[in-house]
């Protein structure tokens, strides 16, 4: 890996250029925009699969005032994405990535623990994508985390690589390198490249900050 998060005695530093800190506060302002939304009807599409015809049209509330710290001009890597179809009646399946049923086999018991923890889960989330949001140097440089912080930020970017990696249709078994080197084969730059690259980005991003943590 030449990217990453490395440790400086008690704190963990990354260096992003512009480029890459803005693709990062993309996905995590689109991350907390679809937790505060409920659904995707409040945000961008993230219909990346391998259907994806490639469009996309901000819906409602903008999806970038998060913490009002990413530029707009973040959201044109986007742009060719497919506009949100609302999703009435049934689960949004990002958002059952991000809070999944606690129990399985038992809706009722399900439902119940939902309403229980589901509102400081959600509020939780939101919190780390906002630490995230407002680290980032959106116009590139060094990021310095303690390791407060550095939990916030591990949890906010595996709760974008979920979302990202469900709009993917990325399973258990999928080769996410292989993925990307055959939508590259079929439109090198299509909407499932640049999708397939953020999610790369963010796991090496995740792998590399969970390595200086914890480096045994």
């Amino acid at each position: 890996m030449t990217y990453g998060f490395t440790r400086s005695k008690n704190a963990f530093t990354l260096r992003l250029s512009a480029e890459e800190a803005q693709a990062v506060g993309l996905v995590v302002a689109q991350v907390a925009g679809l937790i505060q939304a409920g659904d995707r009807r409040g945000v961008m599409s993230l219909d990346l699969g391998p259907s994806s015809l490639g469009r996309a049209e901000p819906l409602g509330r903008d999806p970038f005032d998060v913490g009002g710290r990413v530029p707009r001009e973040a959201g044109d890597v986007f742009d060719d994405f497919d506009a949100p179809e609302p999703d009435d009646g049934e689960s949004d399946p990002v958002l059952a990535r991000l809070f999944p049923d606690g129990y399985r086999d038992d809706p009722e018991a399900a439902a119940e623990l939902r309403s229980l923890t589901e509102s400081s889960l959600r509020e939780q989330k939101i919190g780390n994508a906002s630490v995230i949001l407002d680290d980032l140097p959106f116009e590139g440089g060094e990021i310095r985390l303690e390791p407060e912080r550095a939990e916030a930020w591990l949890l906010a970017l595996n709760d974008a690589r979920l979302m990202l990696g469900t709009a993917l249709e990325i399973e258990a078994e999928t080769d996410p390198l292989a993925e990307l080197e055959a939508a590259a084969g079929a439109d090198p730059t299509g909407a499932r490249v640049l999708g397939l690259s953020l999610y790369q980005f963010l796991t090496g991003l995740q792998a590399s900050l969970v390595d200086a943590i914890d480096p045994e």
